[in-house]
């Protein structure tokens, strides 16, 4: 296709087109491949990618252009960066503003030469990338995730730095690692909703339990199945960076995945692209995720130190020696875990990834698959200061699915909570939420059929809740 030929010539065309954009889901791009460039551009041809974004359109070039020409209009395209424009017909008149001499031939039968007024033209401003900030985005992911400081200030510095790339070539790629309930998953899916606040883009999530990934034919769930077998119906799990490129894609349990999965993981962190079954609307058969984020959550322990293996629930210390003595039992306890490595935080993503990197390969795995995880990246077990603060945001969650709002929790009906999660000595925080909805649901419940103010202040005991409306 040629430049000339690019539906925005007649009235007609910029009609169609417009209802073509509508019917994308915001940020899809509707491409235009092969296009003929104007005299002056190298190389002279490239793709268009038009975009119908939240309040505004955009329009860039797939590559990078070098052009030597003076129109102002083919200039700013010519950056290879988006240029965004605040409703439809200002696109039509950016393009309507490029050199005229697209096409040897005019313009197409039946349309009219746009006759442009360029001293009265206002060009918009190709917009300069908004810079994400490592720092606000930590701030952002911590009020989600608690008690994983420095696994969410990795996070935040990894992602930061891949969204301020203009042209990444491969996506980014984490390996979370931790014992169950610490948080993995759940800072996984607050870095989607923490870069569409901050960032420059809207991130979507595309999460998946990889049990459903444990047998060599599951593969076919992500790429999808070839015409004729059980499944090509089935919208492939990879269509999800078809519909949105900039895809936070989640594998929990991947040490579950087939190998055969893992082979085509593999290549996609390696390349950025995979192919593709089915043809994709882009008339391609390649997937691409260079604009992406995956994460994958393991249960597995990736440091031998004893140390570093606490007991999960409200834990004591452990004894290592009890000795006697003539005047009674002396008890020794294990020392402390000792604290993390010193040092900028750089530093400390280096050591600790190549760490893991090295016991993720000791306990069996391939060091081909190792190699394309970017960053090991440990969530502890939660200490219980995080616990307790986990513990009353369930509270909170539980009150609001009955639409009560919890402006005050007493101290003594919350210190039963914790001494009844302690007494039972709960796997993971996972497992606080069944004891709350078993103590407190009922008081709940009851509270909003008959709202009197609010919000309320949950006094009492867990025998007998109180809420007292404000």
């Amino acid at each position: 296709m040629e430049l000339s030929n690019f539906p925005l010539a007649s009235d007609a065309d910029c009609q169609w087109l417009k209802q073509e954009l509508s019917g994308l889901p915001y940020h899809c791009p509707y491409i235009f491949d092969n296009c003929r460039l104007p005299d002056g551009c190298q190389p002279d041809q490239a793709g268009v990618l038009l975009r119908r974004e939240v309040g505004r359109y955009s329009m860039e070039l797939d590559r990078p252009v070098q052009y030597r020409g003076r129109n102002r209009a083919m200039k700013v395209l010519a950056r290879g960066t988006p240029v965004f424009f605040q409703d439809f017909s200002e696109m039509v008149r950016f393009f309507r503003a490029l050199p005229e001499k697209r096409l040897g031939t005019g313009p197409p039968a039946g349309a009219e030469e746009p006759v442009v007024a360029m001293e009265e033209l206002t060009l918009p401003q190709s917009e300069a990338p908004q810079l994400l900030r490592a720092s606000e985005l930590e701030q952002e992911l911590s009020r989600r995730v608690m008690g994983q400081d420095h696994a969410i200030a990795v996070m935040a510095q990894l992602s930061a730095m891949h969204v301020n790339k203009q042209n990444p070539q491969k996506p980014l790629s984490i390996f979370a690692y931790g014992p169950s309930g610490t948080g993995k998953s759940e800072a996984a899916k607050a870095l989607a909703a923490a870069l569409s606040t901050l960032g420059p883009h809207q991130y979507s999530v595309a999460w998946t339990d990889t049990n459903t990934f444990s047998e060599p034919h599951s593969v076919s769930r992500l790429l999808g199945s070839p015409a004729g077998y059980v499944g090509y119906d089935d919208k492939p799990f990879f269509d999800a960076v078809v519909q949105n490129p900039y895809t936070v894609f989640i594998f929990d349990e991947i040490e579950k995945a087939a190998p055969q999965v893992l082979k085509v993981l593999m290549a996609v962190l390696d390349e950025g692209r995979c192919a593709a079954v089915r043809e994709l609307p882009d008339h391609s058969r390649e997937y691409k995720f260079h604009k992406s984020i995956f994460i994958f959550t393991s249960n597995m322990l990736l440091h031998d130190s004893e140390e570093r293996r606490q007991k999960i629930g409200f834990a004591v210390p452990k004894a290592e020696e009890i000795r006697e003595h003539e005047d009674g039992i002396e008890v020794i306890y294990k020392s402390p875990a000792p604290e993390r490595q010193k040092g900028s935080l750089t530093g400390r993503i280096y050591h600790d990834n190549e760490v893991a990197r090295k016991s993720f390969i000791a306990q069996g795995n391939l060091a081909e698959i190792a190699s394309r995880f970017q960053c090991f990246l440990e969530f502890h077990e939660l200490d219980d200061g995080a616990k307790i603060r986990i513990l009353v945001k369930q509270v909170l969650e539980s009150a609001a699915e009955y639409g009560i709002k919890i402006h005050h929790i007493d101290t003594g009906i919350m210190q039963e909570l914790i001494h009844i999660c302690s007494a039972e000595q709960s796997l993971t925080v996972r497992s606080f939420r069944p004891v709350i909805e078993s103590c407190l649901a009922p008081a709940f419940s009851e509270a909003s059929t008959d709202p009197q103010g609010e919000s309320v202040r949950l006094s009492g005991t867990l025998d007998e809740p109180q809420l007292l409306w404000a």
